[in-house]
């Protein structure tokens, strides 16, 4: 029996290593670099909006899953290193003012016949300012 304490105690020890998984801090940053990686695809899909393509549904969806990008972040910001939080922070209040912005230009431009090019000025406006904000923190 006392030949097989060790062999049992380095195999739970093996099973409970990846119990012990990533920090609050880690977790975080992956959740701020997932939520940013959504928001380049939903201003690529703005971006991409054609007069054939045009669709409603297609931008609310987009601008919703964009807010909904930022509100992640700003639950992560939390459990950031006090130097990442403020860059974070920095970012998703100015991003977040261009949102509410184009938001506001989209819902008074859309409603005409010119929509598709609405939108996508709007989009290219997003896409400055997710490359002055968010594109600049390293996830790598």
């Amino acid at each position: 029996m006392s030949r097989l304490a060790p062999a049992v105690a380095a195999i739970l020890i093996a099973l409970a290593l990846p119990a012990c998984g990533e920090s609050q801090e880690e977790s975080a940053q992956q959740t701020v670099c997932d939520a940013r990686q959504d928001i380049s695809n939903e201003i690529d899909t703005l971006k991409g909006i054609t007069p054939a393509t045009f669709s409603a549904d297609t931008v609310s969806e987009s601008v919703s899953a964009i807010r909904s990008a930022l509100s992640q972040i700003k639950g992560a910001r939390g459990d950031l290193s006090d130097a990442r939080r403020q860059e974070i922070e920095s970012a998703n209040q100015a991003f977040e003012s261009q949102v509410r912005d184009v938001a506001q230009q989209i819902g008074t431009g859309a409603a005409g016949t010119d929509a598709a090019s609405t939108i996508r000025a709007a989009a290219q406006q997003l896409a400055s300012s997710y490359e002055q904000t968010f594109a600049r923190i390293d996830c790598s």
